[in-house]
């Protein structure tokens, strides 16, 4: 059985979900909806070989979040 993953679809799932992100009102939820886009890009890059991390560099509160989450930063 051979299962065949839409590379656009993930990519319009992270959209999806970096346009909800400012609606959230929880840090709990917050850190869930991180949580999907950074797997999703990782299941994207894994597909294509190709880093989201341009692609996400560009939304400054996704990144700072992010660095934080992965311990980049100290604050």
């Amino acid at each position: 059985m051979v299962v065949r993953i839409d590379e656009n679809k993930i990519l319009d799932e992270i959209e999806r979900l970096l346009e909800r992100r400012d609606k959230i009102t929880s840090l709990t939820e917050y850190y869930y909806s991180l949580s999907d886009i950074y797997n999703l890009a990782d299941v994207y890059e894994k597909l294509t070989n190709q880093s989201l991390v341009g692609y996400m560099a560009n939304n400054t509160k996704l990144e700072n979040y992010m660095k934080k989450y992965w311990g980049f930063s100290k604050n």
